[in-house]
């Protein structure tokens, strides 16, 4: 199918899975590791990422809004209308690299 990528990424389906995802990532590593891996990168951790985890919360209960970080990083790298037959190797790197700073 030839959808833009802010169609892809919002389909129930697909946040289920990023959601479920980050759950188990923050189980494995703790919830502090959502900084401590920007501060290693040499970045900042971006508004949707701190909202998203809060240093206090447990991995269980941290309220997940996996569609507002979606949009956020979809709309930060002005992708959200992008069609993902039409990307380059380049542009999926950068759409990666921005997914796993948020």
């Amino acid at each position: 199918k030839n959808k833009p990528l802010r169609s892809i990424f919002t389909t129930k389906s697909v946040l289920k899975l990023l959601e479920e995802n980050y759950r188990t990532w923050l189980a494995v590593h703790g919830p502090g590791a959502v900084g401590a891996a920007a501060a290693a990168a040499g970045g900042t951790v971006p508004a949707a990422a701190a909202a998203v985890a809060p240093p206090s919360a447990t991995p269980s209960a941290a309220p997940v809004d996996m569609k507002a970080v979606v949009l956020g990083v979809l709309e930060e790298t002005s992708m959200a209308q992008q069609r993902a037959a039409k990307m380059d190797l380049d542009d999926f790197l950068l759409l990666l690299e921005r997914f796993n700073a948020a």
